[in-house]
């Protein structure tokens, strides 16, 4: 099951539309759509309130809702729903354990972005690879990952992009400070001139 991004109430299962009511498409992934926004409910039934999802800044609160076939549906805090794929022969969606490489490749590619553009760095492409190796038993957590940071731009100081990398993951890159206990974390970058 894949959601449709064109609108917030169509579901794409085994690669067919389905258009659902709001309601329908509620029921479907754990949320409900008020002028085109999304509030996860609350699923605790012992929390007081009106079943609206209310948090502290430091509690943060997704919902997984099982969706047949090996699907799932991921809904963010912030109510943004994503298809999660478990079988991996079949690829149409990321795996928990891909989301989770690009959770912490997307961290600290926040954080380098930003701090380019604080350093008034004339940055015209930036990625981020991440890769990981796992253990062979199980439970098959990743014991070390390599994020490879690349930049495109005109006389980008290699100063000042290795100082965001080291910033980034020092300082401000929450999810490699949650994974960092169990797997090592190792970088690189590579800097492109763009012609003229």
């Amino acid at each position: 099951m894949m959601i449709c991004y064109r609108c917030s109430e169509c579901v794409l299962i085994s690669k067919s539309i389905y258009h659902a009511s709001a309601d329908d498409f509620a029921s479907t992934v754990g949320t409900t759509y008020r002028s085109g926004e999304s509030q996860a409910f609350n699923t605790n039934l012992n929390e007081p309130g009106n079943g609206s999802h209310k948090m502290a800044d430091d509690k943060k609160t997704a919902i997984i809702k099982h969706a047949g076939d090996g699907y799932f549906i991921g809904i963010s805090p912030s109510g943004h729903a994503l298809t999660i794929d478990t079988k991996g022969s079949r690829g149409e969606a990321p795996s928990p354990v891909e989301l989770l490489m690009i959770s912490l490749a997307s961290c600290t590619a926040v954080d380098v972005v930003s701090i380019m553009a604080k350093k008034r760095q004339v940055v015209s492409e930036y990625r981020a690879e991440v890769s990981g190796t796992r253990r062979e038993e199980h439970p098959r957590g990743f014991t070390s990952f390599h994020i490879h940071h690349i930049v495109h731009g005109r006389g980008v100081s290699e100063k000042a992009f290795s100082d965001a990398i080291r910033i980034s993951e020092e300082k401000y890159c929450s999810v490699a400070a949650t994974v960092r206990p169990a797997a090592k974390i190792t970088t690189s970058y590579e800097i492109v001139e763009d012609e003229e």
